[in-house]
């Protein structure tokens, strides 16, 4: 693939010889990189908290004055406070990021007839930059004033309609939105400040091209590690030319890391990198993962949709490094094979021959990792290192998984006596509804699920409430003649939990399912630290 070319000068200096840097240790500068993110991101983190907690006090402090927080005003004031901060974290960033990199390149200066350095500090283009890079994001910070003063004064609003008195009310307010503002404060902290740490080594790197002549290309590097979302670790490794864009799997289009422009799923909480090069330079350590999977054993027809190398892929990038330990660590299926009935793909597990069927591309991997997940939970030894009967799972006799299952079913109010209530809440919540006019007075009613991982999300539901997700809402599962079965519940829960440990929904089964989410992830430590 052609890396972009070398760029006409446009600064009337001579090229420099070259900037070559010779051999780039990935892992270290990976390092290097999450320092000074980490070291700009926690002041930063601190104000925006001040500035939220300020906010709920002003408003808690008004409620109990008798005096009516007026939206407007409490929103222009924390919109003009985050605005400020913002500012003078910018400019902070884009000057460590320039002084890094100039550091770093100092005695590629000597090379330079003209021996001027790089400095782009100095230059006038560069306060140009900042305000630029600002502007750009002032926004952002004007609808995170906007959410967080609405959020408190529609909690007022609740607690009002509760008959709750104006102290209760501040009081009230203080408890609840204190742990808010800190969380929220935590992630705007950390994905404004990858962002600009981001735009700042673009625009840097950008300015050494275009002043010195030099081709660059740049390359995407993920942290590799169990929170990498699978999207980013599919990027590692990836190298585009100086002035061309990262494709990224959903297809949005990136310059670099934290680019706005690659929407909220590419940008919040990432943590990648991008090393930037010239064509002869080499990237080493570039984070190959450990316990890789090995199916030389499985039959794999080779007629077949689906490779072994396919396989190996999906079950390597879409699970997590304690996934990938324990799927060394027990034997692998017989069989993995495609099954496609009336033109679609079937997805199945049969434990009494380990025969598994899935395509490694349906529902971005969901359902063969689903289908492992099964493998897996059939696989588990008993204490004493004796293997269970093959007719059955560790989840349907394990007391205290199935003991977790019912606390986060009774908990999330999915019990036959009151699920009606908490089931449309999930469906409201997991899917989208489109009505569209139909003859006189009628509509068709149509829904859709939000997210290719919600639909494994969706079939817990249904699991916890017996099949009655699927049967009386129509929602993503397996219905009720189906979890009539012994074990069927706990066992395809544990396979949706497999599924979804290394997507970003783990987040919210550790937030809804807290006690399940314990249990799963005891069990694969354990089977994972017996191996070692």
């Amino acid at each position: 693939m052609s890396i972009g070319a070398a760029r006409k000068l446009t600064s009337g200096l001579k090229a420099l010889v070259n900037f070559t840097q010779g051999k780039v240790n990935a892992r270290r500068y990976l390092s290097q990189q999450h320092r000074l993110i980490n070291s700009l991101s926690r002041g930063f983190q601190k104000k925006i908290s001040s500035a939220l907690s300020k906010t709920t006090l002003m408003v808690a402090d008004d409620i109990k004055n008798g005096i009516e927080p007026d939206y407007g005003r409490v929103s222009l004031r924390l919109t003009n406070e985050l605005n400020a901060t913002l500012k003078t974290q910018i400019q902070r960033v884009y000057s460590a990021v320039y002084s890094l990199s100039d550091n770093k390149y100092e005695g590629l200066t000597k090379k330079a007839d003209n021996n001027v350095g790089f400095n782009f500090q100095e230059s006038g283009q560069f306060q140009v930059i900042v305000n630029r890079y600002y502007l750009s994001r002032s926004d952002y910070m004007r609808l995170a004033a906007t959410h967080y003063s609405k959020d408190i004064l529609d909690r007022v609003g609740v607690l009002r309609g509760e008959g709750v008195g104006v102290d209760g009310i501040a009081r009230s307010i203080r408890r609840d939105f204190g742990p808010i503002s800190r969380n929220r404060a935590a992630l705007i902290a950390r994905t404004e400040t990858h962002s600009a740490v981001g735009s700042a080594n673009f625009t840097y790197h950008d300015q050494v091209a275009s002043t010195y002549g030099i081709e660059l290309k740049k390359q995407w590097q993920s942290t590799s590690d169990d929170r990498t979302r699978p999207s980013h670790a599919a990027m590692n490794g990836k190298q585009v030319g100086m002035d061309e864009s990262f494709t990224m799997p959903n297809g949005a289009l990136m310059k670099y890391v934290g680019d706005p422009t690659g929407g909220a799923a590419n940008v919040i909480n990432c943590r990648c990198v991008i090393i930037y090069v010239e064509p002869e330079d080499q990237i080493v350590d570039t984070g190959k993962l450990e316990n890789e999977m090995n199916l030389e054993e499985t039959l794999v027809p080779s007629s077949q949709v689906d490779s072994r190398f396919d396989y190996e892929q999906a079950l390597t990038m879409n699970v997590t490094a304690t996934q990938r330990k324990v799927q060394k660590v027990l034997a692998k299926p017989k069989i993995m094979k495609n099954v496609i009935e009336d033109g679609k793909n079937k997805g199945f597990y049969q434990q009494w021959d380990t025969t598994l069927a899935a395509s490694s591309k349906e529902r971005g991997g969901q359902t063969l990792v689903h289908e492992y997940g099964h493998h897996v939970d059939y696989s588990i030894p008993r204490k004493g290192g004796a293997v269970m009967r093959n007719d059955l799972a560790w989840s349907e006799t394990s007391a205290a998984f199935k003991a977790a299952f019912n606390t986060d079913r009774r908990n999330l109010k999915l019990m036959p006596r009151d699920h009606k209530i908490s089931l449309k809440a999930w469906k409201e919540r997991l899917y989208n509804r489109t009505e569209t006019p139909f003859g006189i007075g009628r509509v068709k009613v149509k829904t859709d699920i939000k997210t290719l991982e919600g639909t494994t999300f969706s079939d817990i539901i249904d699991a916890m409430s017996g099949g009655a997700f699927q049967k009386d809402f129509h929602a993503w599962g397996h219905g009720k003649s189906y979890y009539r079965r012994r074990g069927s519940k706990q066992k395809e829960t544990f396979a949706n939990l497999y599924a979804l440990r290394n997507t970003d929904f783990w987040k919210t089964v550790e937030v809804e399912m807290p006690n399940l989410a314990r249990e799963f992830d005891a069990i694969l430590k354990e089977v994972a630290d017996a191996g070692s």
